[in-house]
């Protein structure tokens, strides 16, 4: 991963603490700064219904449930290779 991968991802999973205090987040609070790292990570798009070239502008966010799934999907998944080997898993 490089580093502009890295900040990026970074960046996506710290949240504001007036964010974390409130009741209910809105998912596009939770998505905004997830989509950059993605889009940074990802090379290839063949989703079907997704635009030919995607960056912020033309993500997709709705349906919304749905976007915001496959934002969490994706983030995590990238997550998982950033951290490597830092997380012990469960044995």
């Amino acid at each position: 991963m490089t580093l502009p991968q890295a900040e990026a991802l970074e960046a996506g999973m710290e949240l504001p603490d007036d964010v974390l205090q409130k009741e209910t987040v809105l998912y596009t609070v939770l998505d905004k700064p997830a989509v950059p790292a993605i889009l940074l990570c990802v090379e290839e798009w063949h989703l079907d219904n997704f635009p030919e070239k995607v960056n912020v502008e033309t993500f997709p966010f709705s349906p919304r449930k749905a976007s915001h799934e496959l934002i969490a999907w994706m983030f995590n998944e990238i997550r998982i290779i950033y951290l490597g080997e830092t997380e012990v898993p469960n044995e």
